[in-house]
């Protein structure tokens, strides 16, 4: 649809004449102020989707839907009636929506659509209407399987594994952190900030806070635990290129360090995390034993660049049962602080090793 036909449809009083470079960013903050007046909590999701076939139409088909397409790869979507706000990015480079738009100017012979391509959509607006819309599109696009590629050569193909798929975290068991889980995940995936950092002793939930970030995203990850690979320019040239949206880098203290300490790997790390080459979608998770950020190179940790830094630590005594019930396991009787893991697996008060229960 034309411009100016999709300002006069959202009822935002969006002026028709903008810079086109700018565009996007004016759009995103223009639609979430419309949405501020209107709706007193506004909720946002990212969700991957794999699509084949024309995901275009399937708006088309519903005539409350307003699209329009920025550039080749992203595509803004509006609901009046329901008061949602769409950003629709095409990891294939190039739209369904381009796609077709090239057909009819009839530039020559069309190269076919590929058979199935990776979405991005993020959807801002009321929660219910939020839920209502992913619940349609997953009925008829598939969501976006969630893998793990482990980097453990760089001369040898990735070891690509499925995601181990749990129960997702919840705020009873992390009631150390300011928000909820899922709302975490969600902000920062929407977050032009690319770096998420987790500080916490052994046993905490780091790594089950990570697994609940790439299932709930449907973020698909690298990680490698080999320095030398991480030394390799080669290495995140291979992750900035692909569809891989997250690098996780566990227990990860000998990469943090200063640059003034001799940490020759830290400026690759601030180059992708809001540095030259910045790609909003491309997230740095990083999970640390270390206690203190003093030990951390302070520019990886500076706000624009870095989401949040997350503080773990062992549970109360108090907060004990409540994560129990989550973990679904008995409640122990303690009377000192307990880890996660030493609660999932029944390693603080149960008096034998046969009543010990795995697999946190």
């Amino acid at each position: 649809m034309e411009l100016s036909d999709f300002f006069r449809s959202s009822g935002s009083g969006l002026p028709v004449q903008l810079a086109l470079d700018a565009l996007e960013d004016y759009l995103l903050s223009s639609m979430t102020a419309y949405l501020a007046q209107r709706v007193s909590v506004i909720a946002q999701e990212t969700q991957q989707s794999e699509v084949s076939g024309d995901w275009v139409a399937w708006f088309e088909a519903r005539p409350a839907w307003n699209l329009i397409q920025v550039n080749a790869r992203i595509t803004l979507a509006w609901n009046k009636e329901a008061e949602l706000f769409l950003r629709i990015d095409s990891s294939s480079g190039r739209s369904e929506f381009s796609h077709r738009l090239f057909q009819e100017e009839d530039l020559g012979e069309s190269t076919p659509a590929p058979v199935s391509r990776i979405l991005s959509l993020r959807a801002m607006g009321r929660r219910s209407a939020l839920q209502a819309f992913y619940a349609e599109w997953f009925d008829t696009f598939k969501p976006k399987p969630t893998s793990v590629e482990w980097m453990h050569d760089l001369e040898d193909t990735p070891l690509k594994l499925p995601l181990a798929v749990g129960k997702l975290p919840t705020k009873a068991l992390y009631p150390f952190l300011e928000k909820d889980p899922l709302e975490l995940y969600d902000q920062f995936r929407a977050s032009p900030a690319n770096v998420l950092l987790l500080i916490g002793p052994p046993g905490t939930g780091k790594t089950s806070f990570i697994r609940g970030f790439l299932q709930h995203t449907r973020c698909s990850a690298t990680l490698s635990f080999d320095p030398k690979i991480l030394e390799k320019d080669r290495f995140f040239a291979e992750f900035l290129s692909s569809s891989t949206e997250a690098l996780v880098l566990e227990d990860a203290d000998n990469f943090l360090h200063s640059r003034e300490d001799g940490n020759e790997v830290m400026h690759r790390f601030l180059s992708i995390g809001n540095g030259l080459v910045s790609l909003p979608n491309k997230k740095l998770i990083f999970s640390t034993n270390l206690q203190s950020l003093q030990h951390i190179d302070a520019a990886l940790t500076r706000p624009g660049r870095c989401f949040a830094v997350l503080n773990f630590r062992a549970l109360a005594p108090a907060e004990v049962p409540a994560a129990a019930q989550a973990l679904g396991v008995p409640v122990p009787e303690v009377a000192t602080p307990v880890t996660l893991a030493e609660l999932a697996s029944g390693q603080k008060g149960r008096p034998t090793p046969s009543e010990r229960r795995l697999g946190f």
